[in-house]
């Protein structure tokens, strides 16, 4: 199983996440690739995508939202999550894309917001990402 883990940010929580994220997939024999944006053309590679963005009032960045629905035709062909963190204070990113129609445009299995890098939390919802990975792999 091979799992692409994006986190539109590289810094603060939503980075924190996606880090936890690999981790804790990494231990369930699952090959997991912590990457950016730039990843996304490869998603062909991987039987599953994680994707985290900063967010808004449950709104993702228009700059996030267009990459995803740039690659959507791809995304949809795949095992797909999503997850949010909160802006980092004094930040410029304004959220404009609401999550839900991100959720259905991709076909996402499921979407998290995380309003800290609390590793239980993180751990326990990546804990079911791999129990479904492996019941379908």
């Amino acid at each position: 199983m091979t799992v692409l883990v994006v986190a539109g940010s590289n810094r603060g929580v939503t980075h924190q996440v996606a880090q936890v994220i690999a981790e804790s997939l990494g231990t369930r024999d699952i090959e997991v690739t912590l990457g950016g944006s730039s990843d996304l053309d490869r998603v062909a590679e991987f039987e599953a995508i994680i994707i985290g963005s900063e967010a808004e009032s449950g709104k993702w960045p228009a700059a996030t939202g267009d990459l995803c629905r740039r690659y959507a035709d791809a995304l949809i062909q795949q095992q797909v999550w999503l997850f949010s963190a909160p802006v980092e204070e004094n930040s410029a990113i304004r959220g404009e894309v609401e999550v839900p129609e991100l959720l259905a445009a991709l076909a996402a299995r499921d979407h998290k917001y995380f309003p800290t890098s609390d590793t239980d939390e993180v751990m326990t919802w990546t804990s079911l990402i791999a129990e479904e990975l492996e019941g379908n792999s």
